[in-house]
This record gives structure tokens, sequence and C-alpha cells, in this order.
């Protein structure tokens, strides 16, 4: 076994993450053999950890076969001090594995006792607002502006590291540790991912809200929701569907909504307790119903115990806020009355956000 240490220029300052204690965190990655810990090797960790004011990383390479255990051990030892455990699609893979390997050498250790946290599983969760093509670990690096001198894939290098039991070529060592280094040197700036996470957590403040025509050739408008996010986010995300369009960058949140202008019904919950004029197309409450002849009523159903009104509204795509309107009962999307108490609450403007994130990602 030999083991690799360097101190990198990051500083431990410059990280930030609201989610869990950086300093009592390291980041890890795996290289391997193959796919299965029944018969395969682990021929090589990195771990990123906080040394002094700088973070630094160490490696260690199997370069006999038969010293697996011993690697093993060390790398053990070396985490027993630390709680949390950061990277990338660990959870289904570099965990994993490590148990699966300290199990095939009866060491008494696994790393289940550590809390976890797998950046490709928060970058799962943000897929609709990234849209990325897909969500390998260089193409989520490229979206966030890294850049990498490692063109192989872990895939790649197996035939690599074989080719280096053999021949104990040091230009094949740089090749197999420099992939494992970018690795674990990138993860930190894979922490920006939770910035992305944290729009949707609702850390960003309503500062304006206006409304604009859609284009120079249209009588529509729209809304246009202006927000500031508690931290900045690295690369442009747009995303939306519909009526709803969303755009960040920076610390600037901003969304788009289109705006319908006319009649629109309300519709009582209670429709027991009303009737229906068909001549006059609206609900009256049972306590006045008395007042209308018998035949110009009849029972009020789900569908028909309405009134209506003509207004600004802005859509939802379902019932996220209450006393809303619809063009139909069955429908799905609703509308919000567009009034002066809506426009001044920032705190309903932000529920209404909230919402719809939750629906657009």
């Amino acid at each position: 076994m030999k083991c690799f240490e360097q101190i990198t220029e990051i500083n431990f300052q410059d990280l930030k993450c609201d989610y869990f204690d950086l300093e009592h965190s390291v980041f890890f990655d795996i290289e391997t053999t193959g796919f299965s810990p029944k018969n395969s090797y682990i021929y090589l960790i990195g771990c990123m950890y906080k040394s002094g004011d700088k973070m630094a990383i160490k490696q260690w390479f199997l370069d006999d076969y038969n010293t697996e255990k011993e690697l093993l051990c060390d790398f053990m030892n070396f985490i027993n001090s630390y709680a949390t455990l950061i990277t990338f699609n660990g959870d289904n893979f570099d965990i994993p594995f490590v148990n699966g390997r300290l199990n095939r050498h009866k060491i008494l250790k696994n790393l289940d006792n550590f809390t976890s946290h797998d950046l490709y599983k928060y970058a799962s969760k943000l897929k609709k607002m990234l849209r990325l093509p897909n969500l390998k670990l260089k193409t989520i690096e490229s979206f966030l502006g890294i850049n990498r001198e490692d063109v192989f894939s872990g895939g790649d290098l197996i035939n690599v590291y074989h080719a280096y039991s053999e021949s104990k070529d040091e230009k094949l060592l740089k090749v197999l540790l420099l992939h494992n280094f970018e690795d674990v040197l990138a993860m930190p700036t894979l922490l920006n991912i939770y910035a992305y996470q944290e729009i949707i957590d609702g850390r960003f403040d309503v500062t304006e809200i206006s409304i604009n025509e859609r284009n120079e050739n249209s009588d529509k408008k729209e809304a246009l929701i202006s927000c500031c996010l508690h931290n900045n986010i690295m690369s442009r995300v747009s995303f939306g569907v519909g009526d709803y369009y969303c755009t960040a960058f920076g610390n600037s949140l901003k969304f788009k909504i289109n705006i319908y202008n006319g009649e629109l019904k309300y519709f009582y919950k209670d429709y027991k307790d009303y009737y229906y004029l068909p001549d006059e197309d609206r609900a009256i409450h049972k306590s006045v119903a008395f007042y209308v002849d018998k035949d110009y009523r009849v029972k009020a159903k789900a569908a028909t115990c309405y009134s209506k009104k003509t207004s600004t509204f802005i859509p939802q795509p379902s019932e996220l806020l209450d006393n809303y309107f619809k063009i139909e009962y069955a429908d799905k999307t609703s509308y919000i009355e567009l009034d002066e108490e809506f426009i001044n609450n920032k705190d309903i403007i932000k529920e209404y956000l909230m919402g719809l994130l939750k629906y657009l990602v």
C-alpha cells in the first residue's frame, strides 16, 4: 500500500453549506477493479478534509492486491474522528462497496454509523431545474464551471490499473492518482448544488411584483415576481412549463407567470347549503333561497355551486392558496385574484411561489 498526502489551495473558510458541519466532515471517493465487492478490489481511496486553514487530500493506493486489508484499516482509522461522509453517488456505490470489502476481510467496522450526504441524490432532486443531459459527475462539474485535466472515467481506468500492477509504470500511477484526486478536489465546488436546493427550501425574499406586457404584439400580460436569494448560485438556470417560467442566477430569482383577465367562478365548498339559479347562472345560500320561486331554483351540485367575478387573476397549478377561482369545477388549474391584498402581502406571495416551485421541480 502507498499513501499520498497533499495540502490544496482551497481555503476552508471559503466553503459554505448550511446543511451539515463541514469541519467534522470528510469528502471521499473510491476506485475499484469492478462493480461488485464480492469479487473486485478497492485499489484507491481519496479523502479531502480540513487541515488548518486549508483543505488537504489523502490517497491510499493499492500497489499489491494482498495489502487491501491494510489499506481499508488505515482508511477506517483515519476517518474515525469524523462524523459525516460527503460523496457523489456514495450511498449507491462507494459506501456499500467499502462495507462489502470490510466484511470480506472480516474487519469489524463499517460506514453505517456515519451521517452520509450524497451530492448525487441532491442533484437528482433538481433534475428538472438543472436541465442537464445527464447527472454524471463530469456533466455536473462542467455545469458548475469545473475544468479537469483527467479525461478518463472510472471504468476506463480498470485496465490502466491492471497494466500498472504488472509493469509498475510510474506514468500509469500518475494517471490513476490524478483521476481520483480530481474527483475529490471537485467535491467542495459540488457543494454549490445545495444553493439550488435552497431555492426549493425557500431561502429567498420576495422583493417586488409588477405586471408587464408579455410582448409588444400582444395585449396579454404577465406577472413578474423578483426575489433575492440568501446565497448566490454559480450557473444560470431557467425552467418552467405552461403559464410558469423561472430563472435564477447570482442572488437573483425571477418568476414570470401569465395573467388571466376575465370572468371566473368561485365554487362554494358546502354546496349542500346552496341552491342554483339556472336563469342567473349562480348559486345562493339556502338562508335566502325562500325569496326565490321554487320553479327558478334547484339544489346546487358541487359543479354548479358558484358565484362569478370578472377581474385579473394569477394561475396556480393546484390549490396552493385558498379563496381560489376556476373556469370549471373539474379543472386542475385554479386562480388567485391579483388584487392589492395579494400584491402587498409578501408572505402570501412567497407561500404561492413555494408551492409553484415544488410543482415545477
